[in-house]
């Protein structure tokens, strides 16, 4: 049989579609390069001379898995006195090296980073991030600003979208408030500030008195107004200290803290007074009942017994009782007596409360 030219080709297609069609596998498809997405969470916060550069490592841009990112690139440029803040691609423009690059781990099966110029603790995607630039001290409260940009990168330089731009000013920073007072009560400490600088905002530090420990934050999120609050720790020493603070969009500047104040609360709060006091006599003995209180530092209760006038109310108890209910089997048939009870605390000087309710009983 003579095979002509054009229904040989059509005879040959026929047979690779048969051939498809019996579970051959064609050629593999190229696999997936995806790019970084986007970083949506770049924020600065400045205190003094250094600013600290917060991100999430990026995923992949179209969700897929795993990441691919191996690097976040952080890039910088200064903004002279009196100019616009600049926009990411004018950052970016011209060729500029990235003053940082943080090494991002690959997941199971991803890309291995590049060895960085300047890392953090690398993290992986999804983690947050922190870089620390540091202003020099010449351009410290002048006019000039420091503009921001990070840029995910995956392999060799598969680059995803540049993050927005946040802008740190390098001017004054704010003054810490006047007047720092702290002051206690019977639950709770108060530091307290300048009423004129209610309008601010500011984080409350814990301190010691020295200065050489590392301060811890109070509060976490800056706070309006001219007071904070926290419970009361009587016979410790302790010391705050505080600092004002300015947000603008992504960027927060922290001024220098004020001058510690310290305090040692001491505890000269009785516990309340106890009540319904009531008395009952079986046979010889008196029972005697009463309602407790409610004390943090409650160390219990006194009982009292004086003569039928209530003169001379004297102690039934060496030491405090834990007990809300007391037997008097010191009481002597046909003499009248009047009790009452107390109750006292923990504190060094045993704060005593008032007495509860009196009532009187004839022996029988």
């Amino acid at each position: 049989m003579i095979v002509r030219p054009a229904r040989a080709l059509l005879f040959l297609v026929s047979l690779a579609a048969a051939a498809g069609g019996c579970g051959k596998k064609g050629n593999p498809l190229p696999p997936l390069r995806p790019v970084p997405a986007r970083i949506a969470d770049l924020a600065a916060h400045r205190v003094d001379d250094r600013i600290a550069l917060t991100f999430t490592a990026p995923g992949n841009a179209d969700g897929t898995t795993p990441p691919a990112t191996s690097r976040v690139e952080i890039y910088r440029v200064a903004t002279m006195p009196g100019a616009a803040a600049p926009s990411a691609a004018q950052i970016l423009a011209g060729g500029r090296e990235p003053i940082a690059v943080i090494a991002v781990r690959p997941a199971a099966g991803g890309e291995k980073p590049p060895s960085p110029a300047a890392t953090t603790a690398p993290p992986t995607a999804g983690e947050r991030a922190t870089f620390v630039d540091v202003a020099d001290s010449a351009r410290i409260n002048g006019a000039e600003a420091w503009s921001y940009v990070a840029v995910g990168v995956a392999g060799r330089n598969r680059r995803g979208p540049v993050s927005a731009a946040v802008q740190v000013p390098l001017s004054a920073l704010p003054p810490p408030p006047d007047g720092l007072v702290v002051t206690s009560d019977a639950t709770s400490i108060r530091v307290a500030w300048d009423a004129q600088a209610a309008g601010r905002t500011v984080r409350v530090f814990a301190v010691d008195r020295a200065g050489t420990g590392a301060p811890s934050v109070l509060t976490a999120t800056p706070i309006a107004g001219a007071a904070f609050t926290a419970p009361v720790e009587f016979g410790r020493e302790r010391c705050f200290a505080v600092r004002a603070v300015t947000v603008s969009a992504a960027t927060t500047t922290e001024g220098p803290m004020s001058a510690p104040v310290c305090t040692t609360p001491v505890d000269s709060y009785p516990p309340p007074a106890p009540a319904g006091l009531q008395a009952i006599q079986e046979g010889a003995f008196v029972t005697l009942n009463w309602t407790g209180v409610e004390a943090a530092d409650l160390a219990g209760y006194v009982v009292l017994r004086g003569d039928d006038e209530g003169r001379s109310m004297l102690p039934l108890t060496r030491a405090p009782i834990k007990e809300t209910t007391y037997v008097d089997r010191t009481a002597r048939a046909g003499a009248t007596y009047t009790y009452s009870v107390y109750a006292v605390d923990t504190a060094p000087t045993s704060n005593v409360s008032e007495q509860s309710n009196r009532v009187t009983v004839a022996v029988r």
